[in-house]
C-alpha cells in the first residue's frame, strides 16, 4: 500500500538506475531508484499518466533511446512516453493505436532489436514490427506478422540474443526461435 503500491504488477525492467513495474490493474506503473543494495523500496513511486497518455491493462514495457514505451493489452495500443534522468516523463505520454496492417491484438510483451519496436500478440498469435525513428515509433510503419517456422499459440514473452528472435508459447507450454535479421525477422 502507500504511493508505489504495485496492483496486479506484470511487468518489471530496469534503466538508468530505476526499476520500472507495469500495474495491469489499475492502468498504472511505478518506479523504483535502484542502489548498490537493489531496490530501494521507500523510493517508490506508482503513476496513472493521463490522457493522451492512457494506459489500459499495461502488461509489458521496455526503453529504446529517450523513450518508454508500454504495451496495452486491453485496447490494443501503445503508449510512447519520454525518459530523462528523473524516469518516465509522464506528462509526455501519448497513446497511440496502429490500424492494419500494423494493428495490436492483444498486446502483451514489448522489446526492440535495432531500429525496431516489437510486440507480441496474445490474442492474435503474431507480433507488430514497428520502426523507432528519433521522434520513436512511427506507427505508420507498424506491420503484423504471423510466422510460418512455427505457430504462435498464446505468446507473451519475446527477446532476442544474437541473431534469433524467441518467442514463449503458454498454449503448448514451447517456444518458437526466428532469424533475426538487420530489417526484422525471418517468419
Amino acid at each position: 500500500t502507500g504511493k508505489g503500491a504495485l496492483t496486479g504488477p506484470s511487468g518489471v525492467i530496469f534503466n538508468a538506475g530505476y526499476a520500472y513495474f507495469t500495474n495491469a490493474n489499475d492502468q498504472s506503473y511505478t518506479q523504483c531508484s535502484v542502489g548498490a543494495n537493489g531496490i530501494e523500496s521507500t523510493t517508490c513511486v506508482t503513476t496513472v499518466p493521463v490522457s493522451p497518455g492512457n494506459l489500459n491493462r499495461p502488461l509489458g514495457l521496455t526503453f529504446k533511446g529517450k523513450y518508454a514505451y508500454f504495451s496495452n493489452y486491453n485496447n490494443n495500443s501503445y503508449t510512447q512516453c519520454l525518459a530523462g534522468v528523473n524516469g518516465i516523463e509522464s506528462t509526455t505520454c501519448v497513446t497511440t493505436t496502429p490500424s492494419a496492417p500494423g494493428a495490436l491484438n492483444g498486446p502483451d510483451d514489448v522489446t526492440f532489436n535495432g531500429n525496431y519496436i516489437y510486440f507480441v500478440n496474445l490474442n492474435g498469435g503474431s507480433y507488430t514490427q514497428c520502426l523507432s525513428g528519433i521522434n520513436g515509433i512511427e506507427s505508420d510503419t507498424c506491420e503484423t506478422t504471423t510466422t510460418s517456422q512455427g505457430a504462435l499459440n498464446g505468446p507473451r514473452g519475446f527477446r532476442f540474443s544474437g541473431n534469433y528472435a524467441y518467442f514463449t508459447n503458454t498454449i503448448g507450454n514451447s517456444y518458437i526461435q526466428c532469424q533475426a535479421v538487420a530489417d526484422g525477422i525471418v517468419a
